[in-house]
């Protein structure tokens, strides 16, 4: 999955949580305890307790591996302070203005996957050789 702005934020670990913009071709796979997995075209795009890379950008080198902790949805203006904080902001309003930034006008409207996270692997990112 791709951090271009908060790359340094989920490798610190402040960042536990992002917000996808739901697609209507996106399917919630669901059981008694709620989203287990997101299909698209009858293939999984993402699955709780299936761990995925971490990229700064599409087709970068990954940073690192995190693991899908739980899916939810929920519309974006209903975003709490809590869960601001756990992508990585100050407050929900700061929140909010960046997603507007990223996906347009009127943006904060819309659906959103909310997928928890923790960072279980991350590579060695220094440049020193010893």
């Amino acid at each position: 999955m791709q951090f271009q702005r908060t790359l340094d934020l989920v490798v610190n670990g402040q960042k536990t949580q992002t917000r996808r913009p739901a697609k209507p071709s996106e399917v919630p796979v669901k059981d008694a305890s709620g989203i287990k997995a997101i299909q698209q075209a009858n293939r999984v795009k993402w699955q709780v307790g299936r761990t995925y890379a971490i990229q700064p950008k599409r087709g970068a080198r990954q940073v690192g591996r995190f693991r899908i902790t739980s899916i939810r949805y929920e519309v974006v203006a209903n975003i709490s302070e809590s869960d601001a904080k756990s992508e990585g902001f100050g407050s929900q309003s700061e929140f909010l203005k960046v997603w507007e930034s990223l996906h347009g006008k009127s943006s904060e409207n819309q659906v959103a996957w909310v997928i928890e996270f923790e960072v279980v692997t991350l590579n060695d990112r220094s440049n020193s050789h010893s």
